[in-house]
């Protein structure tokens, strides 16, 4: 089924990114560099997790080949 939430800031421009095929190390210091506050760590981790739960992105399989796994 599908669920529809309101997103914040940082995480629609972190999708974007991610569209975009950004790496996640790319999409964080994006995130760093636009909030100011000390709290980047703890909002890239509630994104991290809230996508993963999402399954907008899906945790690597460690039986694939690292080339495999970066698609």
């Amino acid at each position: 089924s599908v669920h529809y939430r309101l997103l914040e800031d940082a995480e629609t421009d972190a999708l974007v990114l991610l569209q975009k095929g950004a790496s996640f190390a790319d999409i964080c210091e994006t995130i760093a560099i636009a909030n100011s506050s000390s709290g980047d760590v703890a909002l890239i981790g509630r994104l991290l997790t809230r996508w993963l739960a999402d399954e907008i992105i899906a945790r690597a399989d460690p039986a694939l080949p690292e080339s495999a796994a970066a698609l």
